[in-house]
This record gives C-alpha cells, structure tokens and sequence, in this order.
C-alpha cells in the first residue's frame, strides 16, 4: 500500500514577549507583546521579504503558505527579523532584545541575535529548532 497525500503543512512562529526582569528567559507572568511586525526574509535569494505578519490574538505570530510569497519551502534557509524602532516597543519602555540561548532549555529562551537595529534568528525550514 502506498499512501498519497500532501506533505503536512509548515508554519514558522511563536510568540514575542516581554522580558520584565531581562534575564533572556521566559518566565510564566511576563506578557505577550501584540502588534509586532515580524519580517520573513528569504535567505537564500538576497533576504528578499516574503513575509509579513503581526503578533496578535495572545501575542502569537505565524508564517504559513497562505501568506509567504510561494509558500513556505521545506530545507530551505530563512530569517525572522524584528526592528527594535516600533512604537509599541517603546510604549513598553523597551531596553533591547533578550540574548540568544540563555538558560538550559531552550522552550523558554529567546533565540535572536542582535544585527543592526533588528533582533533575527537564522534558521532552516522543517527542521526543529
């Protein structure tokens, strides 16, 4: 028997949030931020935009084949890029974005790099992070 169906479909995202204390960490009562724009760059065509998406409806944000340009493309090199110059950052008293990695597990960490004015995070499409 050979099964015929479409690949399961790919989404890439999960939440901004506010990191009160500033210890790179996630904790339980430290809210979501609605409202931010979130860039998908195409790493492997000149980080040309291919998606654009705000956080909302409990602070989530997700790219998904419905709106990036030709669709998500599995293994395939990407950027997720956030401007620290949004207004409902500073409506918030922003200081800067968490640090990469911090912590020993990384379901509660931030996972963005500082480049320039924007936080980004590197990564592959269909592969866990």
């Amino acid at each position: 028997m050979k099964a015929s169906c479409s690949p399961a479909p790919n989404a890439i995202g999960n939440r901004i949030w506010h990191d009160i204390n500033q210890n790179d960490i996630q904790d339980p009562e430290e809210p979501g931020i609605d409202g931010i724009k979130i860039l998908l760059l195409d790493a492997e065509n000149g980080n040309s935009i291919v998606g654009e998406v705000f956080s909302l409806n409990g602070v989530e944000y997700y790219f998904t084949n419905a709106n990036v340009a030709g669709g998500i493309i599995f293994e395939h090199d990407y950027i997720i890029s956030v401007n620290e110059n949004q207004t409902k950052l500073s409506n918030i008293n922003f200081i800067s974005f968490s640090s990469a990695n911090s912590g020993s597990s990384d379901l509660i960490d931030s996972d963005t790099l500082p480049f320039g004015s924007n936080a980004i995070i590197n990564f592959k499409s269909g592969l866990p992070s």
